[in-house]
């Protein structure tokens, strides 16, 4: 499977679109390594499924972590679809489970993918082809850095060493 990589600083050379992107994740502390990757989201798919992790999943996979409610992320994300102009090419859906409905929705031909969560694209493929579906075409998107040239995440921005946009708080 080919992976689309975005280059280091560039813009995206390609004419390719999909029907429709998939991506996935918590959507806490909601910053400007989240937009990146919707905004590559929406410049390669007609539309965008974004699935938002459930409180019940987040309690899951990281019990001790102080993560938003689900609603409050959600507005996040939906805020920045109305900045963008993009709520109705975009449908946000509720994630119980690391897989959501890109294992077995035919329609689903492309989906966002991280550093982090690489290893499960290729999971979902496998559970895609058991299933008798093509594999989705993974949209390689490039870590955002802070200033500090360590990778802007909620949670380093919960643990208040960086804000949204990866300014380094407390610096001078």
């Amino acid at each position: 499977i080919p992976i689309i990589l975005e280059p280091m600083g560039g813009k995206f050379l390609t004419n390719m679109k999909f029907k429709l992107v998939a991506f996935g994740g918590t959507f806490d502390k909601f910053h400007i390594g989240h937009e990146a990757a919707l905004e590559k989201a929406l410049e390669l798919g007609e539309k965008v499924l974004i699935g938002i992790t459930s409180n019940e999943m987040v309690k899951k996979i990281k019990p001790n972590a102080k993560i938003s409610d689900f609603e409050l992320r959600k507005r996040q994300v939906e805020l920045f679809l109305y900045k963008k102009n993009s709520r109705e090419r975009a449908q946000i859906i509720k994630l119980d489970d690391p897989y959501g409905p890109s294992i077995n929705d035919p329609k689903i031909d492309a989906i966002i993918v991280t550093e982090e969560t690489l290893p499960r694209v290729n999971e979902i493929n496998e559970l895609r082809k058991k299933n008798g579906l093509p594999s989705l075409t993974p949209i390689f998107v490039n870590t955002v850095m802070a200033e500090d040239n360590k990778p802007i995440s909620s949670t380093r921005i919960r643990l208040g060493e960086i804000d949204r946009y990866g300014r380094i708080i407390g610096k001078n």
